[in-house]
């Protein structure tokens, strides 16, 4: 006698076969995947960016970590200077984060059509990943 009916979840096959040991995606696998690929979506790898995450951020110049307290404000520093301040109220519990610091001449930036670009400044990425703050960091 089962109380509880019993479920299954049909997860379907990824659409698109390697091609020459390369992921693809796209609606006819017409795209490769440097990250991983996951039917007509390439999905990036950490430190990885731009269409089909052909890019890479490189080698960081610098990392740090912290936790922010509940409601109040916290200032993350390490050496290079950065420094970046976190207003108080971001969020309502402890958060642990860490900056990472990319230099713009470590990174790789071009686009499939051919352009160029240059970032104006030191490229910081925030974790984890899905980080929002309601107020400005500075």
């Amino acid at each position: 006698n089962l109380t509880y009916a019993l479920a299954t979840v049909y997860v379907p096959p990824a659409a698109c076969a390697p091609v020459n040991g390369t992921a693809r995606f796209g609606s006819s696998c017409q795209y490769e995947c440097f990250g991983v690929s996951s039917g007509s979506f390439c999905l990036c790898n950490a430190g990885q960016f731009g269409f089909g995450c052909s890019q890479s951020l490189g080698t960081p110049t610098l990392q740090q970590a912290g936790t922010i307290p509940a409601n109040e404000s916290f200032a993350l520093t390490g050496t290079g200077g950065l420094a970046v301040s976190f207003p108080a109220g971001l969020f309502d519990a402890p958060v642990s984060v860490s900056v990472t610091v990319y230099e713009p001449s470590n990174l790789e930036l071009s686009s499939p059509g051919g352009v160029s670009y240059t970032p104006l400044g030191p490229v910081l990425v925030f974790s984890p990943a899905g980080l929002k703050f309601d107020k400005a960091v500075t």
